[in-house]
């Protein structure tokens, strides 16, 4: 039940990494004509990374404390 709790903190990072993302960019790409899996890949994800490697960051620590 306490697992589940912490699942929470990182959705809201990601939901607000997410908001963070210039929409110019995704009119910029829709001008050029790129679909919506080039999009994700080529601007979604590389705005985002520093989340991710938070969040992995995180994640390992937080394991790891729970094996000791």
């Amino acid at each position: 039940m306490m697992k589940m709790w912490s699942v929470g903190g990182g959705m809201l990072l990601y939901l607000a990494s997410l908001q963070g993302v210039s929409p110019h960019l995704y009119e910029t790409a829709d001008l050029e004509g790129a679909n919506a899996f080039q999009k994700l890949i080529h601007i979604t994800l590389p705005m985002i990374t520093p989340v991710i490697f938070f969040d992995i960051v995180t994640s390992t620590i937080g394991s790891s404390y729970i094996l000791l």
